[in-house]
């Protein structure tokens, strides 16, 4: 970007210097980090245009920007912050109709539909044509993931009475049918999804009712039916959203039947068809969890690296950035375990450092680093703070375990003794413990 020349510049001057419009030019530069997928780059300079130009032309634009990027990245309270603030700034833009809708959308994709519905029926007012169409529908939906199947209907009923959209119809029919699924209304569910496979396969809903009867099917025991169904899907429907979700189910099915070799080819079928979204990364979490079952966990750790790399804001991704400090320790890589671990530990919140602080006592265990593991493990218990899991006394228990090992038996039972008295007998940690002091007492009178 140009450098910006400050001051007033002589008229007989002006001709030496080009003229720039630098919030044309700031804007340009932000759409195109935007346009290109560089997202943290694209926040950056599009909040950077709102603080240089605060009575920018492309002010609303640059907010209605930032919360799309930052609802595609999972950073929903800054997608709500700038939507709120284009609402508030912009209230007669259009852009503000579109903001009114992504607030409520953002509490949909949450799966807060009660929220959601609300939202919606506040911005129908202020919203026309394709927007209010999209909103009313969407609000239909949620009154049926509501479990509000009478409500979902009389109002699907009016919504077919103001438009012709045999798409909508479809869509309200299986949700219809996923909601007698919820209800284990088993026989009125197979009837609709079955209505919706018939009466609208000029639809890509249609793959929905079948993508329904196979989870019917399945829930039912029905399991060549299922499979029958479900795996014809890639060749009755080329929608590659309808035959990604088709492989998920197929790879979810296999892995909770230990099937895991099918299991890890049904992903690697979405991974052929989607390099992200949804289906893509419910495929790295089963195929993640597939590697690792089977001990292959160089394999597992690559796709724990891309699952993390592409999704850096899931609620998994910590859980998968710790897996991929256990597989290091499985494969004995302890330096490299320990490394990553310690890493990680300023990027995790107050419930998650004891757990990874209990790791690094466990590599080092693992290790043979045996003084190094006790103190490792004493830092979970007096220095991380506390949990709702008993990371704390799991490490006080190891270290004991840990000075047993080096003939301490004295400090070892004083370590178990602490635990049995955090914990109690009836607790299975503090059962354990008490267990190892009786052990240790019959040691010391044997000597």
């Amino acid at each position: 970007m140009q450098q910006r020349i400050s001051g007033d510049i002589p008229e007989d001057l002006k001709i030496f210097f080009p003229q720039v419009n630098y919030d044309e030019e700031t804007w340009l530069s932000a759409e195109i980090q935007r346009r290109t997928g560089s997202h943290d780059a694209a926040l950056q300079a599009l909040q950077d245009y709102l603080v240089f130009y605060p009575s920018g032309a492309h002010r609303a634009e640059a907010m209605m920007a930032i919360g799309e990027i930052a609802g595609q990245s999972n950073q929903d309270d800054l997608a709500r912050s700038y939507f709120a603030a284009l609402i508030s700034f912009f209230p007669d833009d259009t852009l503000s109709q579109q903001a009114r809708l992504k607030l409520a959308d953002l509490a949909f994709e949450e799966d807060d539909y009660k929220s959601a519905a609300a939202l919606y029926s506040a911005i129908e007012p202020h919203l026309s044509g394709q927007l209010l169409k999209a909103a009313t529908a969407q609000k239909i939906v949620c009154h049926y993931r509501l479990g509000q199947v009478s409500k979902a209907n009389q109002l699907a009923d009016d919504f077919k009475k103001r438009y012709s959209d045999r798409q909508y119809e479809a869509i309200f029919l299986y949700e219809e049918g996923s909601q007698y699924l919820e209800e284990k209304n088993f026989a009125q569910a197979e009837k609709t999804f079955k209505n919706v496979a018939n009466k609208y396969k000029d639809y890509a809903e249609a793959a929905q009712g079948d993508l329904g009867l196979g989870r019917l099917y399945m829930i039912l025991n029905k399991t060549d039916d299922a499979l029958k169904l479900l795996t014809s899907i890639p060749e009755k429907y080329k929608d590659p959203k309808i035959v990604a979700v088709a492989y998920i189910n197929l790879a979810d099915f296999y892995y909770k039947n230990r099937q895991i070799e099918n299991a890890i080819i049904a992903c690697k079928k979405v991974f052929d068809l989607q390099d992200n979204g949804d289906e893509h990364e419910q495929a790295l979490r089963i195929i993640i969890n597939a590697y690792d079952d089977v001990r292959l966990w160089d394999r597992a750790i690559a796709y724990a690296r891309e699952y993390v790399e592409q999704y850096p804001n899931t609620s998994y991704t910590i859980s998968y950035r710790i897996k991929i400090g256990l597989l290091l320790t499985n494969l004995k890589e302890y330096d490299r375990a320990i490394y990553h671990f310690q890493n990680l530990k300023p990027l995790a919140d107050a419930d998650t450092e004891p757990e990874i602080q209990f790791w690094i006592a466990k590599a080092y265990s693992e290790r043979g680093n045996t003084e190094d593991a006790i103190t490792e493990f004493l830092k979970v218990k007096y220095l991380s703070k506390p949990t709702k899991l008993p990371w704390g006394d799991t490490a006080l228990y190891e270290a004991g375990q840990a000075y047993r090992k080096m003939g301490k038996l004295q400090r070892a039972k004083e370590l178990f003794q602490r635990v049995v008295q955090s914990r109690g007998t009836l607790d299975q940690i503090g059962r354990v413990a008490g267990e190892k002091v009786n052990e240790i007492d019959s040691e010391l009178r044997s000597n």
